[in-house]
């Protein structure tokens, strides 16, 4: 019975457009499949701001080091 009302809900549009809540939960569910493949085809990080900090150096990276007299510089 949960089953076939979860159903029968996913099948109601979503007010005010043309498409169901199940469009709308598949395109929900797909927004950081298609941003991983958009960082994966342009080379950087798109659409998270740890992974994209992360990049930047701005949580310290042992491999580069900035030198005293830059630490303070703006980005």
């Amino acid at each position: 019975m949960f089953i076939s009302n979860a159903w029968k809900f996913f099948q109601i549009d979503v007010p005010g457009t043309n498409f169901s809540f199940a469009v709308l939960t598949i395109g929900l569910l797909l927004v950081p499949v298609s941003l991983s493949f958009l960082s994966l085809a342009l080379g950087f990080p798109v659409g998270s701001v740890d992974s994209a900090s992360a990049a930047f150096g701005a949580k310290g990276s042992k491999k580069y080091k900035v030198s005293a007299a830059r630490k303070n510089d703006v980005r």
